[in-house]
């Protein structure tokens, strides 16, 4: 087992912020910790790559907290910069998916799943605000594949949701609640 990495307890700090405010509508309140965290994996990738491969835990926390800075740039406008989170929450995320392939729990294939919706949830919308179009179709198919596959019921689309699932969030095929030029439904 590989030591931990010399700032491990940003990773612990951005963890603790992430837990405390995991289900607030305001999930800004975190996000000195989390980026602390981000640049510290950044400046430091391949040994927190190979930590977490062998720490799928400390994985899975890793991406919800890449998740959700990437979710807050976004949110704020911060296109590029939320790009380049999600940027370095693939390689982490693909970690996660590994383990969770060879996991004995069905739960760790239900948290994978859902770390990866998220990400392709945000990553969705950065291409669809950017205009790439085309890069959203296939994101989109895999977003209505996790929809079926886990049966989402519809009280959580409406709180998420997603391109395709929420009736009344298209105009013209342009999901509403991401278009600020058209009105939002609901």
């Amino acid at each position: 087992m590989l030591a931990r990495p010399a700032n491990f307890a940003l990773q612990e700090a951005a963890a603790i912020a992430h837990k405390r405010h995991i289900g607030e509508r305001d999930n800004f309140k975190g996000e000195r910790a989390y980026l602390a965290f981000y640049e510290e994996l950044r400046a430091n990738r391949e040994e927190w790559l190979a930590f977490l491969s062998e720490n799928p835990w400390l994985c899975q926390n890793a991406c919800a907290i890449l998740g959700t800075l990437a979710t807050i740039k976004r949110q704020r406008g911060d296109l590029a910069e939320s790009e380049q989170v999600l940027d370095m929450e693939e390689p982490v995320l693909a970690r996660y998916q590994r383990h969770a392939k060879g996991a004995v729990h069905p739960d760790d294939v239900r948290t994978s799943d859902a770390l990866t919706n998220k990400y392709q949830r945000t990553r969705y919308n950065v291409f669809f605000l950017t205009q790439r179009y085309s890069e959203c179709v296939r994101l989109f198919r895999s977003l209505a594949r996790y929809e079926r596959k886990w049966a989402v019921p519809y009280p959580e689309q409406e709180e998420r949701p997603t391109p395709f699932t929420t009736p009344g969030n298209f105009v013209a095929g342009i999901p509403q609640w991401e278009c600020p030029a058209l009105p939002r439904s609901g």
